[in-house]
């Protein structure tokens, strides 16, 4: 393979430093390039949390400059796009004017036209596995179940955010009120080989998650499950008709996201600051406090009362030899991720987004992934079976657990 250099985009982030710690554990790659703004969490994450692997270095990076971005992956043989989504389109332009790579990316919206650029991609000679993270997990779960059953009625996904409102960060704040936003047409159910779009808290479900998370209400989620799971060939051949994904966050967020719905916030005029247009609904955004402190990791989950983490799920509903059948399959992660070094919440709360990032990206390279799939792809495409892919989180202490009824 000659020198090998991965370039991780945003690798400062809570979602990425999952991935960070396990490339640092787990792969052979010989040099990694954590370009981000925030030279203060990536210092922490390579000289405490890495030990100073020599491997890793820090290169301070506006994200927001294609010219940057553009240089980065011009020097790199593989990257994990990990930049927050409002600077997905910066690091897909400067993607196309490059060629030659393969790559991971944790962003998931706008995948209509996130695809549309596949062929372009191709050409280039670059595989990008889009809408990756926890997606690869729930969509590893439901063909897992799917296989199970002889016909599937439905296919609900489930994830599970458990963390208070007081602990966050700016792109995980942006995130669930983009989920929860009325004014966004990415809340779909899949039904019959058509797509819907629904509002906010449409098709609650109670749903029982593993502990901490128990019995809870779960809400319609802007999610694309609905939409990859169907290029799956299982879909077809077990008559799936309906695919929703829902989502469960802690009561303080559902609260503070209903009272903005009912007072219209979202759909607000922007207001002009600094001769500036703002929406009001960013303000809020920006104005929620970030955690910023380094912890050990059981204080924090004494702090909170649990530990933070996301659970992920799937469930069919099908039929067996003519008799119902309804299979769950649950991903827990284990807690502490980072071997007990002092962290923020949140990096252990994001630990499944990179642990998926690093299994995926080493997966496409060994199993030369990247050979025969050029373009977008994902779990459902990759080629790439989901027993294989959950064989790999379990290594990592991930609890797979199966419930039938």
């Amino acid at each position: 393979m000659g020198m090998s250099r991965v370039t991780i985009f945003g690798g400062a982030g809570a979602m990425v430093a999952g991935a960070i710690y396990d490339l640092h554990k787990t792969s052979k790659f010989d040099e990694f390039i954590i370009a981000d703004v925030d030279e203060e969490s990536a210092k922490h994450l390579i000289n405490v949390v890495l030990e100073r692997d020599e491997r890793f270095k820090f290169v301070k990076a506006d994200l927001s400059d294609k010219n940057v971005v553009s240089k980065l992956l011009r020097e790199t043989d593989y990257f994990i796009q990990a930049a927050p989504f409002s600077l997905e389109r910066t690091f897909l332009e400067a993607l196309m004017e490059n060629s030659n790579l393969v790559g991971v990316d944790l962003n998931s919206f706008e995948f209509d036209y996130v695809l549309s650029l596949s062929p372009k991609l191709a050409e280039k000679n670059i595989t990008l596995w889009f809408a990756n993270g926890g997606l690869v997990i729930t969509s590893s779960l439901a063909l897992m179940g799917l296989m199970e059953v002889d016909e599937a009625e439905e296919v609900n996904i489930y994830w599970g955010m458990w963390r208070p409102l007081s602990y966050t960060t700016k792109g995980l704040t942006a995130t669930v009120f983009y989920e929860l936003d009325p004014t966004v047409k990415e809340r779909i159910v899949w039904e019959e080989g058509r797509l819907r779009a629904l509002p906010p808290f449409a098709l609650m479900k109670e749903f029982t998650f593993p502990e901490p998370i128990g019995r809870v209400v779960t809400y319609v989620i802007a999610h694309t499950e609905p939409i990859t799971l169907p290029y799956s060939e299982l879909v077809k051949e077990k008559k799936v008709r309906r695919i929703i994904a829902r989502g469960a966050w802690h009561h303080s967020w559902i609260n503070l996201i209903k009272a903005l719905i009912e007072a219209k916030v979202f759909e607000a005029e922007p207001i002009t600051i600094n001769g500036k247009k703002v929406r009001p609904i960013d303000i809020i955004i920006d104005s929620i406090p970030v955690e910023k402190e380094f912890r050990d990791p059981y204080e924090i989950a004494k702090s909170i009362g649990f530990n933070p983490t996301v659970i992920l799920s799937a469930e069919i509903i099908g039929y067996r030899k003519g008799v119902g059948r309804r299979i769950v399959y649950h991903s827990v992660p284990p807690y502490p991720f980072f071997g007990g070094k002092p962290v923020r919440a949140m990096w252990e709360y994001g630990s499944y987004v990179g642990t998926a990032l690093s299994i995926t990206l080493q997966l496409m390279i060994q199993h030369e992934i990247y050979k025969t799939k050029k373009g977008v792809i994902f779990m459902e495409t990759s080629g790439l079976s989901p027993q294989l892919v959950l064989e790999e989180f379990r290594k990592r202490g991930y609890k797979i657990i199966k419930e039938e009824y």
